[in-house]
């Protein structure tokens, strides 16, 4: 069974610096109170309505699982972890700061995390999750907020694609319409809409010669899944030309991204070292098209105009094969789309809440600093 996330789950009682001056986690859990003695009917409506999808695992943070879906012997904890730094953390929680304090019910979905992204391992899978949540809790057309980080934005984005009548993928295994017409918006977090050239160096195709010596030492240690198989650059820049798989242009539903581009983020997280050494390998020699540099904007696996979902001209060696694409020249991921923020972030922190860090938001024309789950809660949730 499934467990649906509230206020009462939360570790309200922490002292947080994400939330408002003025605002604590108290006065929000006393008006909760409040509105369900005065108003039962308005507490068992929530405002907001959140599904998160996780991004891809060969070990999942605090469990060591791959796979989180239920009932295949992962716990709700198990995937909670993902998003906070265990079930004792109430600083750094994900989706209790862009969330649960913000009084929304909360879903957090688990799948197989070494399927590719569309399989029933990992999108169907979530869409019957969701489904299920969305009857649970009677959540009404067009007021579901989907928020993937990572791969679990590609999940989230080819379910609402493919839940569009007309969709070559429509239904491609699960109920994908039922899903979208309750969605909202979609938000993106550090998502390789365009690939990864990490997963390109993991196959060897990577322009760099040490990536390609550290991602086949990476194949050899079980990277090498179909969930890796289908991030490569190659198949995600084909995949959202127009007209193609992906099914971009029919998406009514906007999404919104969240792209990274720092790769260490200086806190000297062990995940922090192994991204910075990431980007650091892959920056010994230049690619196809421009000069590579360690300075170019990405979070350690994703290149910054990915995560926006924008083309760039950085392809990889197998698609330096193709010679000039036509789908390749700075153009942006088709139907409704926002670039929303650019944050300073790392790959691993854009899925915590741990860090306030320089940030972007081209919606609201402001630069700040912000921690990204509290920013998602404060200025996400009321996108349309």
């Amino acid at each position: 069974m499934i467990r649906w996330w509230g206020p009462s789950d939360s570790g309200l009682n922490a002292p947080s610096p994400h939330l408002p001056k003025g605002w604590s986690m108290q006065k929000g859990i006393l008006l909760f109170a409040a509105v369900a003695v005065l108003c039962p009917e308005a507490a068992r409506a929530a405002p907001c309505y959140v599904a998160y999808v996780h991004g891809k695992l060969s070990s999942s943070p605090g469990s060591g699982r791959s796979n989180l879906t239920p009932g295949s012997g992962a716990t709700d904890t198990d995937r909670r972890n993902y998003w906070r730094h265990g079930p004792s953390d109430t600083y750094g929680d994900f989706v209790l700061y862009s969330g649960i304090a913000r009084g929304c019910a909360v879903l957090v979905t688990g799948y197989d995390g070494t399927a590719a992204f569309w399989d029933a391992a990992a999108a169907g899978s979530v869409a019957q999750q969701i489904n299920a949540f969305v009857a649970q809790n009677a959540v009404p057309d067009g007021q579901l907020v989907l928020v993937g980080h990572s791969m679990g934005g590609l999940v989230a984005r080819w379910i609402v694609n493919n839940g569009v009548g007309g969709a070559a993928y429509y239904n491609y295994n699960g109920d994908y319409a039922a899903v979208a017409r309750k969605t909202k918006t979609v938000i993106t977090v550090a998502t390789p809409h365009l690939g990864s050239p990490d997963a390109d160096a993991v196959y060897g195709t990577s322009d760099a010669l040490c990536g390609n010596f550290v991602g086949a030492l990476a194949g050899w240690l079980g990277e090498r899944t179909d969930a890796t198989y289908w991030l490569r650059t190659f198949q995600l820049e084909y995949a959202s030309a127009s007209g193609s798989w992906m099914g971009d242009a029919g998406r009514s539903r906007t999404m919104y991204t969240i792209a990274t581009r720092r790769w260490d983020s200086g806190t000297g997280d062990s995940e922090d070292y192994l991204l910075a050494g990431s980007w650091e390998c892959l920056g010994f020699v230049s690619h196809w098209y421009t000069p590579w540099r360690t300075t170019v904007p990405g979070d350690g696996l994703v290149f910054e105009t990915g995560g926006a979902g924008q083309y760039s001209e950085s392809g990889s060696a197998t698609t330096a094969a193709f010679g000039a694409r036509s789908w390749s020249n700075g153009q942006w991921v088709q139907g409704a789309r926002r670039d929303w923020v650019r944050m300073d972030h790392d790959h691993h922190h854009a899925r915590l809440d741990d860090q306030s860090l320089p940030l972007r938001d081209n919606v609201r024309g402001v630069n700040t600093s912000y921690f990204p789950g509290s920013y998602l809660g404060s200025f996400g949730l009321a996108l349309q």
